[in-house]
């Protein structure tokens, strides 16, 4: 059973059996706001040619939040991805959750801006994509709280820090 070590400046050591992955709650400093998510590396996983970038992507996760974020912000208005997934959580949720919730009295308050700002990462993966070459990404899994809804708007990247993918999960 192979032992990993992640040494990393971001979170310290991470030591996992290689077979079970990782999947751990740790806190983060993001947007200037610690939060709360759960960093899942994938079983399996950790080999040489890949542990360079599993790091790199460790170490990155905050400048990979603020570019998932100035996505979010700057684009969901075009993006029929970020605009459907708003407005399919304000029409299915109930509208008194809803409402408690963004602290408003009608539904017509809840604007894309105000959705967004309780939109954060509740999951970041690590993990081998669909490729057959090898490949990995690091993804955020964003969400309001999950108390109210099991939808995900999902941001992958490349070990180039590039976004690769943004799609709604539910």
């Amino acid at each position: 059973m192979e032992t990993v070590l992640l040494q990393t400046s971001l979170f310290g050591a991470l030591e996992f059996k290689n077979q079970d992955g990782l999947m751990k709650d740790v806190s983060i400093l993001l947007g200037g706001r610690k939060l709360t998510v759960t960093l899942y590396l994938w079983e399996n996983f950790i080999t040489e040619q890949n542990y360079a970038d599993v790091i790199t992507f460790l170490e990155q996760i905050p400048a990979m939040y603020q570019k998932a974020r100035e996505v979010i912000e700057t684009s969901h208005q075009e993006n029929e991805v970020i605009r459907y997934f708003i407005q399919s959580q304000i029409n299915e949720i109930e509208e008194q959750v809803l409402l408690d919730y963004f602290d408003v009295k009608t539904l017509q308050q809840i604007t894309p801006e105000r959705f967004l700002q309780k939109l954060e990462p509740r999951t970041i993966w690590i993990a081998p994509t669909v490729s057959p070459n090898g490949e990995i990404d690091c993804t955020f899994d964003f969400s309001i709280e999950e108390e109210i809804s099991d939808e995900l708007l999902v941001i992958s990247f490349s070990p180039a820090m590039e976004i690769t993918r943004i799609v709604h999960e539910s």
